[in-house]
């Protein structure tokens, strides 16, 4: 996705499309597990992707809203809790 957001706004070029809403709700779900700094630090592409996506206005309601208080906060509890396991894995160190 870095290389691809490098030269192009978009994952399939300069409009939003069915790629970038495939992917959408992969990436927010690692937000929501508190995992985001597998793309804050190291792929700035990506992060300003998942701004833009974030700023649609369809973003709330359809991945958001939806989902009840008490799972969003056990998403961001177990996932931090479970971040250093796979932060190991993405090195290479397991």
């Amino acid at each position: 996705m870095e290389n691809t957001l490098a030269h192009q706004s978009w994952l399939a070029g300069d409009t939003f499309s069915l790629a970038d809403i495939a992917m959408t709700p992969y990436v927010n779900r690692l937000d929501m597990l508190g995992w985001s700094q597998m793309w804050e630090q190291l792929r700035p592409q990506v992060t300003a992707w998942f701004k833009r996506i974030k700023a649609r206005t369809a973003f709330e309601p359809a991945l958001l809203n939806w989902c009840p208080p008490d799972l969003t906060a056990d998403l961001l509890t177990f996932g931090r809790q479970s971040w250093p396991s796979a932060e190991r894995l993405l090195a290479g160190k397991d």
